[in-house]
């Protein structure tokens, strides 16, 4: 695979479902997580659209200018190399009541017309592992790669998970990069784990990722709500399949949701309390200076910078090539 200039130009960029930023600042690059520096990557956001006025607010404390509508309101589109987004999960989701395309919040139609307006040279979009793995999205699955074939893109989709990138989370996320006519498909490989079993590294666990953060003090309701003797992994209530738990120190994290750091569902392991946004920061691979709110869903709904960042390097030796002053 050709490797990157050092003079390479920088890549512009579209970002679509931008939310808090996860995606872009993985792509961006240039932050620090658990002491490791992740390198800038020379790509340039030009534009970053998102309909949630909380999340804007949060990107735009952290990242800058975004544009606070529906991707159908935008009127003029710049010209880019590269369109991404992570369309709204809930229409695919296995929370979800599971209407993909005839659920309003499917945005991925909205998406593939952003790329037939910009028409870049490649394009990333994510979503959740089962609108390529139920059945019953098959057909809109189909739509979607005959809809951005016809504009001239092959594509390729991996699903990710984000434990195998350093991240301190399982997070399965599928991912399709689409590389137009005259980019040949074999320039770009997904990029390859580094935690876990196929990795140098094992996977970071919940002690790894939280441990030196000092919140030392038990919350009194929760305790006196017998949570001192929830055991280290157990729900909370469970007869629900989505309840609270205690989390299990030596293991990653389960899935972060929205519902998760929009309200107190996580338990700490060692401490009777419910993880602190430091912390949840930590579990989405964010930095720790990331501005937010005590409690916001757009943390849990947010692609983890960290495996964006692996994502992006990957493309970025791609594209290089094919990119002229």
């Amino acid at each position: 695979m050709p490797r990157p200039s050092t003079t390479a130009p920088p890549i512009t960029v579209v970002s679509v479902f931008s939310g808090a930023g996860g995606m872009d600042l993985g792509f961006r690059g240039d932050f620090v997580y658990r002491r490791r520096r992740y390198a800038c990557l020379g790509y340039n956001i030009v534009l970053a659209v998102d309909a949630d006025r909380e999340a804007c607010a949060i990107y735009r404390q952290n990242l800058g200018p975004v544009e606070c509508s529906d991707v159908s309101e935008v009127r003029n589109w710049p010209s880019a190399d590269l369109v991404i987004g992570g369309p709204p999960c809930q229409p695919y989701s296995a929370a979800g009541k599971k209407q993909g395309g005839a659920d309003e919040r499917d945005g991925v139609p909205s998406f593939v017309d952003v790329v037939r307006r910009v028409l870049p040279r490649a394009f990333v979009m994510e979503n959740v592992p089962g609108f390529v793995e139920r059945a019953a999205f098959a057909d809109g699955l189909a739509a979607f790669v005959r809809d951005v074939e016809a504009e001239g893109y092959h594509i390729k989709s991996a699903v990710l998970d984000a434990a195998d990138f350093g991240a301190p989370q399982h997070r399965r996320r599928v991912f399709f990069v689409g590389l137009r006519d005259g980019i040949p498909s074999d320039t770009f490989d997904f990029p390859k784990p580094t935690h876990g079993p196929d990795g140098r590294r094992p996977h970071v666990t919940v002690r790894e990722a939280i441990g030196d953060l000092h919140f030392p003090y038990h919350d009194k309701e929760l305790r006196r709500a017998g949570l001192a003797q929830l055991a280290e992994g157990e729900r909370r209530f469970p007869n629900f399949g989505a309840s609270a738990r205690r989390l299990a120190a030596d293991r990653p994290f389960p899935t972060i949701k929205a519902a998760d750091t929009g309200s107190a569902r996580l338990y700490h392991p060692w401490f009777d309390r419910a993880l602190l946004m430091p912390e949840l920061l930590r579990a989405q691979s964010f930095p720790d200076d990331f501005i937010v709110p005590p409690r916001t869903p757009a943390i849990g709904n947010a692609v983890p910078p960290v495996l964006a960042w692996h994502l992006a390097k990957s493309l970025r030796e791609a594209l290089s090539t094919f990119l002229t002053n």
